[in-house]
């Protein structure tokens, strides 16, 4: 019986060894990480790791001067070691390995989910070890590290359950001050999962439904919803009821609640919540909007947030009143514990008519505290040097203290029993009182803005609230610490990043002009409309400054809208040469009369060069095997002043060697033979500075004719594509410098056939059954694997790629024997066959067919590309075959 095959029309691209990779899965790392020098590519520093007990004398002198990283009730140590050292304990321990090689590696990294990043190794070198990092936002946590063969790296320690001693210890992976370290001898790419933040001992704050923004909960500590479902009562600060029963359920009495007071014409009015026994309001209530939950955010920055946004306003506009709308934002950033309340109280009767003023606007926030979900033993106080207001419970376990504070300057406050309080807000007085023994009640009185708030008028009462206990030292210093933390919070807007241009870049008045992007940030949880964006361009003498020159608004809102990008043309036609500062920045001192807590993230800051230096083209070229390919370049100096210019090979990425040749009379100016970014030769004529290094002459608004020759020797392969980098730098002048980026790509080689043939049992080299290689099955003639109704089975490559694979766009034959099982029903089994590649965790399908099996014989099934398919290094091809179940018979493919 023939045997099945089906042929992939391919080209092999680039030489790539993988560690084998039997089937789909989540494999643990398997390779000893001790006893060995790792190179961190983005710190460039040489590592030595290994287990103190295992550090042998010869090692631990060269180790002497170290600078070491111990792992808490752990014996394995990091030691920071430099070239020297390395290349010493390379000898010692014998290893055989190039401290060049190392340093060749470079990595990027990239996010591409909330909680996914993908770090991607260059220039790795099989058998050497590498310390990869990844910064991690605050409150995340590592759930997995996989490469992408789908091994896992995990840490394997186990310990003696006898003696309780730790018997075996490999540590692949650490976090420490926010930032992923874990080591490897790498293929080249790692998927890093990481787990969002989760509670623990945090600050949950809740408001009491359609409240109009009244607090009903404070709970702290807080570890996670479990928290609520086992019962909080006894962490429940304040326990107003009305809240889904969250927390301790006191009365309407408990918690928070506010009142606005104002003067319109001669009347006076006054707004605010009611309760079970008391109220806050002598003109009515609030009327309630509604209530948005931010369960959870992340600033732009990668801090974590929640935020209450509740919408609540005064209603009756009969004779002088006024339509008055509050929009209330409770915000808790980060894992402390305090949080804040703004209220943006708008005079809305801008939108009616007539439109009417508020005089003497005054505002008035109560808290009832009822610490530990109990009532009883709730003294209060006033903190007259931090203008606070704070209740306690001296006999709580643990002693809890809790209070607010605005940021202006309160105008009256008072400390008493509860009721007394909410009476004394009803009535707007008051008492000033510094100290109360009993059922804690604390308020404070502000001012709105200037005491005024015209028609269309918008002003903000901005309160921190904390809170403290003897657990984190003495209580009270515990609250006024957490709320003096968030009141440095409230106000700070500044610039993230500068995205273009990139700093030192080099342009040419032909260009025209540079489009400036930056990202403005609200770093605060103030928010900001019309806030300006300013900026700064200095430059040669000849170049007018521009300063401090507002090109944008923007509005920042917490949380929907923390971040704006915001562009500045820059026309540079005309401009002198030289460099140029670009500073872009925000000032809320000035524009928004309050001053910013963080003045160090304002601005960002970066370099530019207009005319100066310019390399063109920066190009790729397509060369065959065995030859060499040239790019003819232009350097032009605009700089202003004669100069020569030293040339430095900073990056070859395939080692094929590189030659610098002039332009006008064939001269090679410099050559690197063997690809390791050393000039190997050099023409005397061209290093007039002797510094091993070839410079060329180009006078002012001259430019030099140079030729970039890349050979491309044969044991490339095809496909592959080298970076080289030449960077020019000023002798006279170091400052004026570019590096151009000239790509080869070696061509591809003419197209083969290659044909796969399916196994059953597992066959060299296929190291798992189902497998497919290019060697026919040896298994008896007759021998099949039968697939049941609505069944599939898979037949994947063995062992993975080790290099790419690139199938061109045709029409894939996938040729099988099949039988199909007689008996009732249709007299055909409708069967799909799917090719696709995989590493075991991602799946690519590259086509399918379906085909009517009726007949016990040979099937083609075409499958179609109509793209060039790319399969990486480390994939592997697979086949399913489908058996669709029009009726109850199983098909059979033979091998």
């Amino acid at each position: 019986m023939k045997k099945p095959e089906f042929v992939v029309k391919s080209l092999i691209l680039l030489i790539l060894m993988a560690p084998l990779f039997l089937q789909q899965g989540i494999y643990a790392h398997n390779l000893s990480s001790n006893d060995i020098i790792a190179y961190d590519p983005i710190e460039k520093k040489f590592i030595y790791k290994n287990k103190i007990d295992d550090i042998d004398g010869s090692v631990s002198l060269l180790l002497k001067d170290a600078k070491i990283k111990r792992f808490k009730d752990k014996k394995t140590q990091e030691f920071y070691i430099d070239e020297n050292q390395a290349k010493n304990i390379i000898i010692v321990k014998r290893k055989n390995k190039d401290i060049e090689k190392y340093k060749k590696a470079g990595i990027t990294t990239r996010r591409l989910k909330e909680n996914i990043y993908r770090l991607e190794l260059s220039d790795k070198q099989d058998g050497y070890w590498y310390r990869l990092k990844l910064k991690i936002p605050d409150g995340y946590t590592v759930r997995k590290i996989l490469r992408d063969d789908g091994i896992a790296i995990r840490n394997n320690i186990q310990i003696d359950r006898k003696t309780g001693k730790i018997v075996v210890e490999e540590i692949n992976w650490y976090v420490e001050n926010n930032t992923l370290y874990f080591y490897d001898d790498p293929i080249t790419g790692y998927s890093v999962v990481l787990s969002p933040p989760q509670p623990y001992f945090s600050i949950m704050v809740e408001e009491a439904l359609n409240g109009a923004g009244q607090l009903s909960a404070i709970i702290y500590p807080y570890n996670g919803e479990q928290d609520l479902i086992n019962g909080v009562d006894n962490r429940d600060h304040l326990g107003r009821i009305g809240d889904n029963t969250i927390g301790a359920e006191i009365d309407e009495d408990a918690g928070s609640k506010i009142a606005l007071r104002y003067t319109s014409g001669v009347n006076t009015y006054q707004y605010g919540n009611a309760g079970t026994n008391y109220q806050t309001f002598g003109t009515r209530a609030f009327t309630h909007v509604s209530t948005a939950y931010y369960y959870f955010n992340t600033t732009p920055w990668g801090l974590t947030e929640a935020v209450i946004h509740s919408i609540f306003q005064t209603t009756n506009t009969n004779g002088t009143e006024i339509p008055m709308l509050i929009n209330k934002k409770t915000i808790i950033r980060g894992n402390k514990k305090w949080f804040a309340t703004i209220y943006y109280i708008r005079n809305n009767s801008d939108v009616i008519t007539p439109a009417r003023n508020a005089i003497n606007v005054r505002f008035f926030q109560g808290c009832d505290w009822n610490f530990n979900g109990n009532n009883d033993n709730d003294n209060s106080a006033y903190d007259a040097a931090n203008d606070m207001v704070f209740g306690y419970k001296p006999a709580g376990n643990p002693i809890s203290y809790g209070g607010f504070s605005g940021f202006t300057a309160s105008t009256n406050h008072q400390v008493s029993d509860f009721g007394t309080m909410w009476t004394s807000i009803q009535n707007a007085n008051l008492n000033n009182a510094n100290n109360y023994t009993g059922d804690a009640g604390t308020a404070m009185e502000w001012t709105v803005g200037s005491g005024v708030l015209q028609a269309g008028q918008t002003e903000a009462i901005e309160i921190v609230w904390g809170y403290g206990n003897t657990l984190n030292g003495q209580a009270q210093v515990d609250m006024q610490n957490e709320i003096d933390y968030g009141k440095n919070m409230l106000h700070d807007t500044g610039v993230m990043t500068i995205t273009n241009p990139v700093n030192n870049k080099v342009y040419q008045n032909s260009d025209s002009y540079i489009m400036i992007t930056a990202t403005v940030v609200n770093y605060g949880l103030r928010d900001w409309y019309s806030l300006p964006v300013r900026i700064d361009i200095t430059g040669p003498a000849e170049f007018t400054p521009i300063t401090n020159y507002a090109f944008t608004n923007v509005t920042l809102t917490v949380p929907t809208q923390e971040s704006a990008v915001v562009d500045y043309r820059f026309n540079i036609s005309a401009v002198p040469a030289g460099m140029y500062t670009i500073k872009v920045y925000t000032n809320l001192t000035s524009d928004k009369s309050i001053t910013d807590t963080n003045i160090n993230n304002d601005y960002k800051i970066v370099n530019i060069y207009i005319g100066g230096l310019s390399v063109q083209p920066e190009t790729i070229q397509t060369v065959n095997i065995g030859s060499a390919g040239n790019i003819n370049l232009t350097v032009s100096n605009t700089s202003g002043a004669n100069d020569s210019f030293d040339i430095d090979l900073i990056e070859s990425s395939k080692q094929w060697p590189t030659y610098l040749i002039n332009g006008y009379n064939g001269v090679t100016i410099a050559a690197d033979f063997n690809g390791d970014k050393i000039w190997d030769y050099i023409n005397p004529s061209y290093n007039i500075n002797s510094d091993n290094k070839p410079d060329i002459l180009i006078n002012n608004n001259n430019g030099y004719f140079l030729i970039f020759r890349k050979l491309v020797p044969e044991t490339a392969q095809g496909g592959e594509l080298d970076d080289t980098k030449l960077k020019f730098t000023g002798i006279n002048n170091p400052n004026l410098t570019v590096t151009a980026l000239e790509q080869t790509l070696a061509s591809y080689k003419t197209s083969v056939n290659k044909t796969l043939w399916l196994h059953g049992s597992i066959q060299s080299p296929a190291t798992h059954q189902y497998s497919l290689t290019t060697l026919t099955d040896t298994a008896a003639a007759g021998t099949y694997t039968e697939i049941p109704r609505y069944a599939s089975r898979v037949w994947s490559l063995s062992p993975v790629l080790y290099r790419d694979l690139r199938i061109v766009n045709n029409t894939i034959p996938v040729n099988l024997m099949l039988n199909r099982q007689t008996g009732l029903g249709t007299d055909f089994i409708d069967t799909t066959v799917i090719l696709f590649y995989t590493n075991g965790i991602n799946n690519y399908q590259i086509g399918k067919a379906v085909i009517r099996v009726n007949a016990n014989q040979m099937f083609t099934f075409n499958i179609p590309v109509v793209s060039t398919v790319i399969v990486p290094a480390g994939y592997k091809l697979a086949l399913l075959v489908n058996n669709g179940g029009n009726n109850n018979r199983w098909i059979r493919v033979f091998h």
